[in-house]
């Protein structure tokens, strides 16, 4: 098998996956109380709305993503290292890239377009 042909996977510290599990599931909540409080008021704001949805929805698929790659994927512990590290096959890496990306512009668009950003802190 040539170089440009071989599949090289990466692994990422359990740790690490499950922070962003923690932080995906904070997020979820966050936005179904944002919505909740959008929904209640009488003037809709679609924009807003869209949005919110959005983010729901990233933080949904990250959750299911992450659940998968770490009940699925091998975990090893690399001698010489204390902290578990679960195997990125190349397919998981692209899609929580993906994930990642869209999370990121979703929120770049939220704070420009509607001035909402503390909630990430």
């Amino acid at each position: 098998m040539s170089k440009k042909n071989k599949k090289t996977n990466v692994s990422m510290d359990l740790v690490t996956l499950l922070d962003l599990e923690l932080q995906a599931s904070s997020e979820r909540v966050l936005y179904l109380n944002l919505l909740r409080d959008a929904f209640d008021k009488e003037q809709s704001d679609y924009d807003l709305l869209e949005m919110l949805c959005d983010g729901m929805s990233i933080s949904n698929k990250m959750l299911r993503e992450l659940e998968y790659v770490i009940s699925s994927n091998p975990v090893l512990t690399p001698e010489g290292s204390t902290s578990e590290q679960v195997v990125l096959f190349e397919e998981d890496q692209r899609i929580l890239e993906a994930i990642i990306l869209t999370r990121s512009s979703l929120r770049q668009e939220m704070r420009r377009k509607k001035n909402i950003s503390s909630f990430f802190h």
